[in-house]
C-alpha cells in the first residue's frame, strides 16, 4: 500500500495501480475495513488523475462511507472533496457544490486554515462556473484572507489567477491583466507549474479582448514554452518507469525459471522418500486405530456394566432404582396412550385392554422398622434379600422398582380377568407375606393404585409424575387408615369414563382429583369401609363402600 502511494505521488501510474489494487485484495483477504478504505482512497485519487471517473466516484464513494460510519473526519474531508473534484471535472456542479461543502464544514471543525482556504477557492471557480460571479469573489476574498494568515504562497497565487478569470468574466479587463500577472509572479517564483500554464492561458485571453495582440503572443509563448517542458518531464517520467518495469520483468522471468528447475530438483530428490513416509504412516495409523479400537471397547463395556450397576440400581435392594423408573415410564405411557388412541379413532378393532398398564405403589413399614429396632447392618441385609426376592419373584412383563425408602412400584399390563383391584392388591400381600411370615416380620402394607389411562378419554391429560403422585396420595390415605385401623390396607382411584381432561389440567393433580371426587368424577375403592379424608389446602369426607 504504502509503495502505492509512492508511485501516484511520483505520477507512475502503471506501477501505483498494481501496488494499490494488491494492497485492495489483501485487505479484502484479510476483513481489514481501515486498509480497505485507505485503498479505495488512492485508487480512487489514480483514477481521477487518469481521468476515469466513474471509478473513482465508485472508489471514493466507498471510502467515504467507511470515514463517515468511523467518524474521521480528516479522512472523511479529504475525500468529499476528490468526490466534489470528481463531479466539477464532469459538469455537475451543483453535486460538487453540495459535497464541498460538507468538506468544508469537516474542515472547520478540525480548524486547518490551510485546507479551509483550498476548500474555498474550489467552491469560487465552481460559482464562476455558474456564473455567479458576487459568490465567487466573495469565497475567493475568504480564501486569499486565510492564505495570508497562514503564509501559504500557493493559495496566494492561485486565488490571484482565479480573481484575474473572475474579472474577465466581467469585462474588467485591466484589473484582470493586474491580478492574472501577479499571480503568474507568484506561481513563477514557487515554481508552480500548472499555475502559470493557467495564468498564462488566460492572461493571453485577456490581452486578445484588450487588442494587445503583442503581450497576447507573448503570453501564448511563455504557456507553449511551459507545455513543452512538462511535457519532456512527463516523458523522462514514462521512460524511468518503462525501464523499471523491464529490470522488473526480466527479474521475474529468472525467478521464475530458478524456481521452477529447484521445484523439478526437490520433486525428483523426495519423490521416493514421500512413498515411503506415507506407506509407514498408513501402517502406524493402522495399528494405532486398532489398538484404540480394542481398548474403547473394553472401556465402554467395563463403563456400561459399572452405569448399569450404580446408575439404575437402587444401592440397598438391587432393584431397579427411580432413575430408571423415571427413563421409562413415559416411554411405557406413551405407548399406551397411543393404543387406546388408535381403538378410539377406529384404526384397530378390539379395546386394547392387555396394553393397559395397572400400577400399584406399596409400602413394607417392616423394613423401616428393621433398621430402628434392630441396627443399619441389619437392616442394609434384610432390605438386600428382600430384594433379591423380589426379582426371583416378579417376572416379566411385571416389572418393579425400588421407589424410596421401604416403598416400591409395580407395574404389569392389565392382563388379568379380573379388573378388581382387590385382586392386585391380594397378590402383592401374598408376595410379601411369603418373605415376612418365613422372617418372622411384621406384614402390614400400605398399597395405592392405579390404571393408565387414568382418564380413558384423555390419554395425555396425565403424565407421568402426575401418576405417581397419585398413587403417592392413595399410598398417604392407607397409612392413615392404619392409625384407626391397624393392618394392611389398600386404596384404588379410578377416573370415570365420562371424566374430562379438562377437570386435571389445573396444575394441581391431587387438588383436581379431590375435585374430582367431590364431583363423582373420580371413583375411589379401599380395603376399610370408613371414611378417608383427603388433605389438600381442604379437606373433605369421601365414603367408600
Amino acid at each position: 500500500m504504502k509503495l502505492g502511494q509512492h508511485y501516484l505521488k511520483h505520477r507512475h501510474y502503471d506501477m501505483a495501480l498494481d501496488r494499490l489494487l494488491s494492497g485492495y485484495w489483501l485487505a479484502v483477504e484479510t476483513d481489514d475495513q481501515g486498509q480497505i478504505a485507505q485503498a479505495n482512497y488512492y485508487l480512487a485519487e489514480l483514477f481521477d488523475e487518469r481521468k476515469v471517473f466513474d471509478k473513482a466516484l465508485d472508489h471514493a464513494t466507498q471510502a467515504g462511507e467507511f470515514f463517515e460510519r468511523y467518524k474521521r473526519s480528516q479522512q472523511l474531508a479529504k475525500t468529499l472533496t476528490l468526490i466534489a473534484s470528481i463531479y466539477e471535472q464532469q459538469g455537475r456542479y451543483n453535486l460538487a457544490l453540495v459535497h464541498y461543502f460538507n468538506a468544508l464544514d469537516q474542515e472547520n471543525q478540525l480548524d486547518h486554515d490551510v485546507r479551509s482556504a483550498r476548500l474555498r477557492l474550489n467552491i469560487a471557480r465552481v460559482y464562476l462556473h455558474l456564473y455567479n460571479y458576487t459568490k465567487a469573489e466573495a469565497y475567493i476574498v475568504q480564501a486569499r484572507n486565510l492564505a495570508l494568515q497562514t503564509g501559504n504562497e500557493n493559495i496566494v497565487a492561485e486565488s490571484q489567477i482565479l480573481q484575474g478569470q473572475l474579472e474577465l468574466a466581467e469585462n474588467k479587463l485591466d484589473d484582470a491583466v493586474t491580478s492574472l500577472q501577479a499571480g503568474l509572479i507568484s506561481a513563477s517564483r514557487i515554481g508552480a507549474v500548472k499555475l502559470q500554464l493557467l495564468g498564462e492561458s488566460i492572461l493571453s485571453e485577456a490581452f486578445e479582448k484588450q487588442n494587445d495582440y503583442y503581450n497576447a503572443l507573448l503570453s501564448q509563448r511563455r504557456y507553449e514554452q511551459l507545455y513543452a517542458g512538462q511535457q519532456k518531464s512527463i516523458a523522462r517520467s514514462n521512460v524511468e518507469v518503462f525501464k523499471q518495469q523491464q529490470k522488473m520483468m526480466e527479474r521475474s522471468l529468472k525467478l521464475e525459471e530458478m524456481e521452477r528447475e529447484q521445484f523439478e530438483s526437490e520433486k525428483a530428490l523426495y519423490k521416493q522418500q514421500k512413498i515411503t513416509m506415507v506407506l509407514i504412516g498408513v501402517l502406524a495409523f493402522m495399528l494405532l486405530l486398532l489398538l484404540r479400537r480394542q481398548h474403547l471397547n473394553k472401556q465402554l463395556k467395563q463403563q456400561l456394566t459399572q452405569l448399569r450397576t450404580d446408575y439404575y440400581t437402587h444401592p440397598r435392594s438391587g432393584l431397579r432404582n427411580l432413575r430408571m423408573l423415571n427413563a421409562r415410564l413415559a416411554n411405557s405411557l406413551q405407548q399406551s396412550s397411543a393404543n387406546f388412541e388408535q381403538w378410539h379413532l377406529g384404526e384397530i378393532i378390539n379395546e386394547p385392554l392387555s396394553d393397559r398398564l395397572r400400577f400399584a405403589l406399596f409400602e413394607v413399614s417392616c423394613l423401616k422398622r428393621i433398621y430402628l429396632e434392630q441396627g443399619y447392618k441389619q437392616g442394609l441385609d434384610a432390605e438386600k434379600a428382600f430384594g433379591l426376592y423380589l426379582q426371583e419373584q416378579v417376572l416379566e412383563p411385571a416389572r418393579i422398582y425400588h421407589f424410596s425408602d421401604a416403598m416400591f412400584l409395580y407395574i404389569e399390563p392389565n392382563a388379568r380377568l379380573s379388573c378388581d383391584p382387590k385382586q392386585l392388591a391380594d397378590s402383592l400381600q401374598q408376595l410379601v407375606d411369603n418373605y415376612a411370615l418365613k422372617n418372622n416380620l411384621n406384614n402390614d402394607i400400605q398399597i395405592g393404585m392405579a390404571e393408565y389411562p387414568f382418564l380413558p378419554r384423555a390419554y395425555t391429560a396425565i403424565n407421568d409424575q402426575e401418576l405417581i403422585d397419585i398413587l403417592l396420595m392413595a399410598v398417604n390415605a392407607g397409612v392413615k387408615m392404619n392409625d384407626s385401623e391397624p393392618g394392611s390396607h389398600w386404596v384404588h382411584l379410578c377416573a370415570i369414563d365420562a371424566a374430562p381432561a379438562a377437570s386435571f389440567v389445573c396444575g394441581d393433580i391431587r387438588r383436581s382429583c379431590i375435585e374430582g371426587i367431590d364431583k363423582g368424577l373420580v371413583k375411589v375403592r379401599s380395603s376399610s369401609k370408613s371414611d378417608i379424608i383427603w388433605n389438600n389446602d381442604h379437606s373433605t369426607d369421601i365414603n367408600v363402600s
